[in-house]
């Protein structure tokens, strides 16, 4: 299968090493949208930051199964074209995950996703096309709380992290999780979730959002 990926060098390098021969992995780069009709599979690993261009790229390619990085949009919500559109949990350092958790507009077409999926060599697990997904609402909510407590005086950052290790057994503490997945993300998802539910629950800590802006990472 020869697949076509949307996404830096580095992001692209993580699914060549997910990805096993002969599947041929090539980035997209700039200018060249018009090659993805040549290709078995187009993945879009900054849909998320920016579906605007990810969109016009979308409108170029007809017939193709296209798998969106999609954590803060469902999707459902977008249009499709003559594309098959599935949804993938790709936030940095999730997706070298063994399992991939994706989504579905159209949820009677698992027995393609199926087959598709064995072509590519990927374990995956089949979540509801809902906004964040399973894994980001939840590690988003973590690390929230993680910063609302060092926000408070709980304890520093590096502490939060070895307890959360140590104690809750998790493979990396909150403060890193935040590191490796960009404040921004977490806070541009928590900032939807609670428009689109309403809940408070979701509401970005101050020093998160603060985090975000100081970091430049894309938090719109």
């Amino acid at each position: 299968m020869q697949i076509l990926v949307r996404g830096t060098e580095a992001r692209v390098q993580e699914v060549r090493a997910k990805t096993p021969a002969p599947n041929r992995v090539e980035r997209l780069g700039v200018g060249q949208a018009g090659l993805a009709t040549s290709f078995d599979l187009y993945i879009d690993l900054d849909f998320d930051e920016d579906p605007g261009a990810g969109s016009t790229i979308l409108s170029q390619i007809t017939g193709k199964p296209c798998i969106l990085s999609s954590v803060s949009m469902t999707v459902g919500e977008l249009p499709s074209g003559k594309n098959w559109l599935i949804g993938l949990d790709a936030w940095p350092g999730l997706l070298e995950r063994k399992i991939a958790e994706v989504s579905l507009a159209d949820p009677g077409t698992r027995r393609d996703l199926e087959s598709l999926f064995s072509a590519l060599g990927w374990e995956w697990i089949l979540v509801q096309d809902q906004l964040g997904m399973v894994t980001p609402r939840i590690l988003s909510r973590i690390i929230n709380e993680a910063y609302f407590a060092a926000e408070d005086g709980t304890a520093i950052p590096g502490d939060i992290d070895t307890a959360m290790k140590l104690g809750a057994h998790y493979p990396v503490g909150p403060f890193l999780w935040s590191e490796q997945i960009g404040p921004g993300r977490i806070a541009r998802l928590l900032r939807k979730l609670q428009a689109s539910t309403g809940d408070d629950c979701y509401f970005p800590a101050p020093l998160l959002e603060k985090e975000a802006e100081r970091r430049g990472i894309p938090n719109s």
